[in-house]
This record gives C-alpha cells, sequence and structure tokens, in this order.
C-alpha cells in the first residue's frame, strides 16, 4: 500500500527528471507537514537510498513516522540538518 497517490506521483515526476532509479538520493527539507510522506515515496519507487535531510525536529520525526508506518526499513534515512557539518559560503 502506497501512502499517498500525490506523493508516489511526485516521486515519479522527480525520478524522472533525474533520470535515474538506483544511487544515492537526498530530500533537502524533509518532512515539511505538505511532503512528510515524500521521502518514504522516493525510496519506494525507486532502488536509491535515500536520505532525507530535515530542518528541525518536528520535520524529522514526521519523516520517520511516514517511512515506519509503510514499513520500509532502511532504505530511506532521515537526518536532521543540524547534525550535518558542511562548510557555506556566499556570493
Amino acid at each position: 500500500m502506497r501512502l499517498t497517490p500525490c506523493w508516489a506521483s511526485q516521486a515519479e515526476e522527480i525520478l524522472e527528471l533525474a533520470g535515474s532509479r538506483v544511487g544515492l538520493g537526498v530530500h533537502l527539507g524533509c518532512g515539511r507537514q505538505e511532503a512528510a510522506a515524500l521521502t518514504a515515496e522516493l525510496a519506494a519507487a525507486s532502488r536509491m537510498l535515500v536520505h532525507g535531510l530535515a530542518v528541525d525536529d518536528a520535520s524529522l520525526e514526521r519523516t520517520r513516522q511516514a517511512i515506519v508506518e509503510e514499513n520500509f526499513g532502511d532504505r530511506p534515512a532521515p537526518k536532521s540538518c543540524r547534525s550535518i557539518r558542511c562548510p557555506t559560503f556566499a556570493i
């Protein structure tokens, strides 16, 4: 059973635009209330390891809950952006 037809079709469109269904996918800003299921749907519609990067704890929890509800295992892997150290720059 798929999470939401809306997000299933959105995931399909994203994968078509990406031109790949294998490898590593990164969903920046995962878990927004209007798109909590998208990270899980990207994993369900492909053979990718999908990393979702959430901007806050509530978003991270929504994404984790969507993954648990659909029993996706560890292919979608949500993380908090705050726990990842990345160099930043401004132009």
